[in-house]
């Protein structure tokens, strides 16, 4: 199960990467606001890092504590479903502006972002099973980190 993470984490990572590349070539082809253009690339390029870093450190590190009483694989598993939703909507307003390309690789990246979602869930699951079985503590998960911090009644 680790190993379909990984593979999902680094496919979506690179074809980001291959999809912000395309638009920059795009862009510099047309010769509109390039400067800019390059600004928004850096600062999406630095997004998904953030993004392919929690969801490789989570799976390698099985969840170890990032920030705010979350896990790594924690604070992936919401910027999967973030990403998602994203690319859900802009599937809606490529499907009603009728822009095919842009309404297919919002499908595709949407069902990517509810596939990686759906895998961190699921070894999420595992690594909080694995805690309950052997004993060994798992970094901060949800029910664990906000028990912990509540005071006694």
């Amino acid at each position: 199960m680790e190993s379909q993470v990984m593979e999902v984490i680094v496919f979506r990572y690179i074809l980001s990467i291959l999809y912000e590349g395309v638009l920059l070539i795009g862009v510099r082809i047309e010769d509109k606001d390039f400067v800019e253009f390059s600004a928004l690339f850096v600062l999406r390029l630095l997004f998904y890092t953030f993004v392919f870093y929690t969801g490789f450190q989570g799976v390698r590190s099985r969840n170890e504590h990032l920030c705010c009483l979350h896990g790594t694989l924690n604070v992936h598993y919401m910027l999967s479903i973030l990403l998602a939703c994203w690319f859900a909507a802009l599937l809606v307003v490529a499907a009603v502006l009728l822009r095919y390309l842009t309404f297919g690789f919002s499908l595709l990246f949407c069902a990517i972002n509810v596939v990686a979602a759906k895998r961190t869930y699921k070894w999420l699951l595992y690594c909080s099973a694995d805690q309950r079985t052997t004993g060994v503590p798992v970094e901060h998960d949800f029910v664990t980190a906000r028990t912990e911090a509540m005071p006694p009644a």
